[in-house]
């Protein structure tokens, strides 16, 4: 699907990533304050964004095993993998 992003978290990410739990307790404005990189290739916040966003956590990843990019991919909903 063109015009979607996938951004991978990762727990070796920056110290400032904001945990799930931090993020559940954020307003709809603070949330759109969010710093992303995207399609843009820089830095952003989630409201300028020119593309949706789905994150696929670590543990998203581990739950069901995938074990290639194609697997881990398919977690997207809002995306189409083929192998």
């Amino acid at each position: 699907m063109l015009g979607s992003t996938l951004v991978v978290a990762s727990s070796a990410l920056h110290a400032a990533v904001p945990s799930i739990d931090d993020l559940k307790h954020l307003s709809i404005e603070e949330l759109g304050d969010i710093e992303i990189t995207s399609v843009s290739k820089r830095a952003e916040p989630l409201s300028k964004a020119a593309a949706s966003v789905y994150v696929i956590t670590n543990d998203d990843i581990r739950r069901p095993g995938a074990i290639n990019l194609p697997e881990a991919l398919r977690l997207a909903s809002n995306l189409m993998v083929q192998s």
